[in-house]
């Protein structure tokens, strides 16, 4: 079975996201709710679910939702934004792809 472990932790993932995104952190982890906060917030929990072993209520607590349940609906809004939208599909897919090498430089 493969594991989805990285070498970055959920606090280092969501600081990239945050970073690409120009928001605070401290926005996305106190339920900040504007459109740019939210997206960030969206991205990060879809990054961190597809690329670590946390549960989605441990997500939930790292990216700032009140409600674990609503982790599922982030994560597929975000991935619908990664298939559809020409700017922030890209972005999501070059966090993606950091990770990953970040995970390969980690293993070798």
């Amino acid at each position: 079975m493969l594991q989805k472990t990285t070498p970055f932790s959920p606090e280092e993932i969501l600081d990239m996201v945050c970073k690409d995104f120009n928001v605070d952190p401290a926005d996305v982890t106190n339920g900040t709710n504007n459109k740019q906060v939210a997206q960030a917030r969206r991205i990060a929990a879809l990054l961190i679910d597809g690329n670590t072993d946390l549960k989605r209520r441990a997500i939930a607590a790292h990216v700032g939702f009140k409600n674990w349940g609503n982790i599922s609906e982030a994560v597929a809004f975000a991935r619908s934004l990664e298939q559809a939208d020409v700017t922030i599909g890209p972005k999501i897919r070059q966090l993606r792809n950091k990770i990953h090498a970040g995970k390969e430089a980690a293993t070798s």
